[in-house]
């Protein structure tokens, strides 16, 4: 067995004259890429679409990247006047870790040595900052540091052999004069372990208490901040925290526009605010539709995405739907069999709501449900949108009171409203 040699793939007969379907191209490599100008429709134009609209991966260059100014500048602030550490949060498809992505370059411009850490379930403290230390040099030592230290080449030789805490860590970091670190810390909402939480609060309270070198900007999906790492007041003055919001209608707009510049293609002012519309301030979801609507136009040999291109996608959207959203939308509406509740469902969807998805029964029952301008009483409403929160219902909301009294709802799945509007979307007239 240890001698065996590893067979060569060979492509496998079909078992029918048809060819399988190839690879068009090879992989992208946005470095490659991006200073290449926009040219008219050719050959290379998918791969700039695809370059452009990224719902499955964030963006890595600011060039791709659209809104959220206040962001950046909150995040740059914390950093550079009130050398504060930063947390990032907000629900999934929000853009958080294509924020950090952005804050990255811009810091790696003025000199600043960036780090980063995906985190995984299983991950460890010691883990995260062995890989940490062992990417900074020694010359980010001042010199008296460098001779009380002359055999050290990176800075985990200054942590002991066997398990350490936030105590090592801060003794290591010390040394850290002569360069500033960022190190981001992303997907930090997979951390099963409030230990692992603990420590790292434990490490920003003494690095911020010694004022050292280093930046922390952790990443991750939570509605509030305890709920990313977990109960510390202790180190809340040493923080800011980010919470992102869905996307307001002109940064969606500006985000389309981004794309088109960047892929050659060109939305109409229709799909354009059909996109938004649909898109609800998630960009994720924006970028999904533009994508798929793009391909659809490239596939009838046009540059000019138009709203047949957008049903096409939307067509699309709906057969790759994640399978989770589908089943509980399936589960509250008995597969939409049940009438009231399907439109209960289309009420909660399209009813307006504030920055971070909240509705009430109120907003909801202020939505036509079609050309007739048909409406739900609302204390109907109060009564549908409560049982949509219970488990043989789908869990489909969940229900959170306010300080003052009022109830308001969520989806528990961010992508629930738009699968709603988009599945619903022929039978009310939305396209």
């Amino acid at each position: 067995m240890g001698n065996a040699k590893p067979t060569p793939l060979r492509a496998a007969p079909t078992e029918s004259g048809d060819a399988l379907p190839q690879f068009k191209t090879p992989p992208l490599d946005p470095t490659a890429r991006r200073d290449r100008p926009n040219g008219p429709l050719d050959g290379d134009s998918q791969a700039k679409l695809w370059e452009a609209f990224t719902p499955t991966k964030p963006k890595r260059w600011s060039r791709y990247f659209a809104g959220r100014r206040w962001a950046i500048q909150r995040v740059i602030t914390a950093i550079e006047e009130e050398q504060a550490h930063v947390v990032i949060f907000g629900a999934r498809g929000i853009g958080k870790t294509s924020l950090a992505n952005v804050l990255a370059e811009s810091a790696s411009q003025v000199e600043y040595q960036v780090l980063r850490c995906p985190c995984s379930a299983d991950i460890t403290f010691e883990e995260i900052f062995r890989g940490f230390l062992r990417n900074l040099p020694s010359e980010f030592m001042d010199r008296s540091a460098r001779a009380k230290n002359p055999a050290v080449e990176h800075f985990e030789q200054l942590l002991p052999r066997g398990s350490f805490g936030p105590t090592e860590m801060t003794v290591a970091l010390s040394y850290l004069k002569l360069e500033h670190v960022i190190l981001i810390i992303d997907e930090f909402d997979r951390v099963n372990s409030d230990q692992l939480k603990n420590q790292l609060a434990e490490t920003i309270k003494n690095l911020s208490d010694i004022s050292a070198r280093i930046t922390f900007i952790v990443v991750g999906i939570a509605q509030n901040l305890d709920e990313l790492i977990g109960k510390h007041p202790s180190i809340q003055r040493h923080l800011v925290a980010v919470h992102l919001p869905l996307m307001e209608a002109p940064e969606l707009r500006a985000l389309i526009e981004v794309g088109e510049s960047a892929s050659g293609m060109h939305f109409d002012d229709a799909t354009r605010e059909s996109v938004v519309s649909f898109a609800k301030g998630l960009p994720y979801y924006a970028q999904l539709m533009c994508l798929y609507s793009g391909r659809h136009a490239l596939e009838r040999g046009s540059a000019a995405v138009e709203m047949q291109d957008l049903r096409e996608a939307m067509a699309q959207v709906l057969n790759e739907a994640d399978p989770v959203t589908a089943a509980m939308y399936d589960m509250a509406t008995q597969g939409e069999r049940n009438g009231f509740m399907t439109d209960v469902m289309f009420a909660a969807a399209r009813c307006r709501f504030d920055r971070f998805g909240a509705f009430t029964a109120t907003d909801a029952a202020d939505v036509s449900l079609d050309t007739d301008e048909r409406k739900l009483r609302e204390l109907t409403l109060h009564k549908a949108l409560s049982t949509l929160t219970l488990p043989q219902n789908g869990a489909v909301l969940e229900k959170h009171r306010t300080p003052s009294g009022t109830t308001k709802y969520t989806f528990q799945h961010q992508t629930m409203r738009q699968y709603i509007l988009v599945r619903q979307a022929r039978q009310r007239g939305l396209i």
